[in-house]
């Protein structure tokens, strides 16, 4: 009887052991999905599951890229035919058996562009989800990518595709700044600052990426001077004097964006547009003499 405890126990210990041992490491919107062995041990991932609900995968069945179904410690295994994924808005888990309600079944998990999905609860009754939590979307040539950390959607990037090998340690930043213009196309402005009328102007963007943006008007040295909500700009009371106008996109995580800091103290993923350069005269009633 001794025997048969121990034996249940030990069976119940390695099976714990497995549990989170293979993850999802990358996603493309191709449907291309990798996983990796993070463990220390081979697991045989041919009867593992792939979840984009309503769509089902068994490994096996999968094109396979790279790798081996027995997956070796620190391997990676890539697939690349489940074609319902989609970079805007989805789900991923990977599960032991088809028991995809099941939260003994699923082994990993991640959601991006919104939260809630059908997989989300079970993931989350197995504590390897944040209810609420989503991570963010990526197009097509672009990768979902882990970090190796965690459990949360701060351990998911957008990247450029590493399919079949480690991921980067730091995702490629991809923000665009975009391009800028006045109304008439032109990239300078000049106006008659302190004359008591306003001199508001509109500023056209076009073609930014980023998950945020900001408007920054900084010196010509960069030292930023406003963070103004929305075109159209009017510096009436600016004084003379001369300034530039950007566009900053950024991801999250970005530090250094304040009014009385300086552009080039700005770290993380960002980028700024050209800018506009506005001139800022002002009026002088001059001298009379007799």
């Amino acid at each position: 009887m001794k025997r048969a405890l121990l034996f249940i126990l030990s069976f119940w210990l390695v099976s714990l052991s497995l549990k989170g041992q293979v993850i999802i490491n990358e996603i493309q919107a191709n449907g291309t999905v990798e996983l990796k062995n993070i463990g220390n041990s081979t697991v045989n991932v041919a009867s593992y599951w792939l979840c984009d609900f309503p769509a089902y995968q068994q490994i096996e069945n999968s094109n396979v890229i790279c790798g081996d179904m027995m997956l070796g410690a620190g391997e990676i295994l890539a697939v690349d035919n489940f074609t319902t994924i989609a970079g805007d808005d989805g789900e991923m888990g990977l599960y032991s058996s088809s028991s995809f309600s099941s939260s003994d079944a699923i082994l990993d998990y991640v959601e991006w562009g919104s939260t809630g999905h059908t997989r989300s609860s079970v993931a989350i009754a197995a504590g390897i989800w944040t209810e609420g939590d989503f991570g963010p979307t990526f197009d097509a040539g672009e990768s979902l990518s882990y970090d190796g950390m965690g459990d949360s959607s701060g351990d998911w990037a957008v990247s450029a595709p590493s399919i079949c090998q480690e991921n980067d340690a730091a995702p490629n930043c991809f923000a665009e700044g975009g391009n800028l213009t006045t109304d008439d196309g032109m990239t300078e402005k000049t106006i008659c600052a302190g004359d008591g009328d306003s001199d508001a102007f509109n500023v056209i963007l076009t073609d930014n990426v980023g998950m945020n943006g900001a408007w920054v008007i900084t010196d010509q040295n960069l030292n930023i001077l406003g963070l103004p909500p929305a075109p159209p700009f009017d510096l009436e009371g600016a004084g003379a004097g001369v300034c530039l106008i950007w566009f900053l996109s950024y991801d999250d995580g970005m530090t250094g964006l304040a009014e009385g800091g300086n552009v080039a103290d700005f770290e993380g993923c960002f980028d700024l547009s050209n800018s506009i350069t506005v001139t800022r005269n002002q009026p002088e009633a001059g001298e009379i003499t007799g």
